[in-house]
């Protein structure tokens, strides 16, 4: 995988903190994670990490479509940041939206630490 596991965690204390702002760099690492966790090269012969790398990547698409439905765009490329975009203003809509999120990202931290706990006991170097 390119990035590192603990790199791509960067978005979710970012996220759980919820300033309701990341670096779109840090949304792109939690993609980049799940491809890699999805590579043949990567599908574990152990069937414990086969099936937490499995759930974490679930876990992680469910994160990311949210985000890609609840999240927008600011500032140039280089610089550019994602913000929660059901701001308090609309009550509706973020009543709705920010329990799915923060669901999804529990969901997705707890996959994480299955995955990180299965690759501890079962993984040797």
């Amino acid at each position: 995988m390119a990035q590192s596991t603990n790199d791509s965690w960067t978005i979710y204390s970012t996220v759980v903190s919820y300033n309701g702002l990341c670096h779109l760099d840090d949304s792109q690492v939690l993609a980049d994670l799940r491809e890699g966790l999805l590579r043949t090269e990567n599908r574990f012969l152990n069937g414990r990490m086969r099936e937490a790398a499995t759930r974490l990547a679930g876990d992680l698409r469910a994160l990311k479509a949210v985000m890609s439905r609840c999240f927008s765009t600011h500032g140039p490329r280089a610089d550019c940041i994602i913000k929660f975009y059901p701001d308090p203003i609309d009550r509706g809509v973020y009543d709705k939206e920010r329990p799915e999120l923060q669901d999804r990202l529990t969901a997705a931290w707890d996959a994480y630490q299955v995955y990180r706990l299965a690759a501890k006991e079962v993984l040797t170097v």
